[in-house]
């Protein structure tokens, strides 16, 4: 519940910072482990919700777990429509620079004298920020995440831990 209240009413000052610690923390995979179903269904218990949750039936958390899921549609909606800006956010600056360094391309030149970069990716435009309105930061996450955990990716400590503040 107390994280509920928080996620309802964290401030636009503290949300990016609080949802990154939630993040870090698995707090997602820890509280939805099995489905909560409404109308009395029952649904098997997982070992980990039993040793987490012993003392409590899955009836008893099923309105905290549903809450909860709004709850982390409404923080994936809030990154869908949040615009990446690599120009003023450093993190997304050091996401893209990540994506790109793992790339392995090389700029190129067009015939017309422009550069190639983000094209080369199946970009339709170099205009990062253009190119992410419709997914916002989710879009730029779903890129970095895959490539983020990559056995052979090839990324320092500290990158690491830019990206996975953000």
């Amino acid at each position: 519940m107390l994280i509920n209240s928080l996620l309802a009413h964290a401030t636009d000052t503290w949300w990016e910072a609080f949802i990154s610690q939630l993040e870090r923390l698995n707090t997602r995979k820890a509280i939805i482990v099995s489905p909560a179903v409404p109308c009395g269904v029952r649904c098997p218990n997982s070992v980990f919700t039993q040793r987490l949750m012993g003392s409590h039936t899955i009836e008893d958390l099923t309105s905290c777990v549903l809450d909860f899921q709004g709850n982390m549609a409404r923080v994936i909606y809030r990154k869908k429509t949040t615009l990446v800006e690599p120009d003023v956010e450093e993190t997304h600056a050091t996401a893209l620079d990540y994506i790109w360094t793992n790339s392995r391309l090389q700029v190129e030149t067009a015939p017309d004298g422009s550069t190639l970069t983000w094209r080369q990716l199946g970009f339709a435009s170099e205009n990062l920020s253009h190119e992410f309105t419709e997914a916002g930061v989710l879009g730029l996450d779903c890129l970095v995440s895959p490539a983020l955990w990559h056995e052979g990716a090839s990324l320092t400590p500290t990158a690491k831990e830019k990206l996975c503040a953000e």
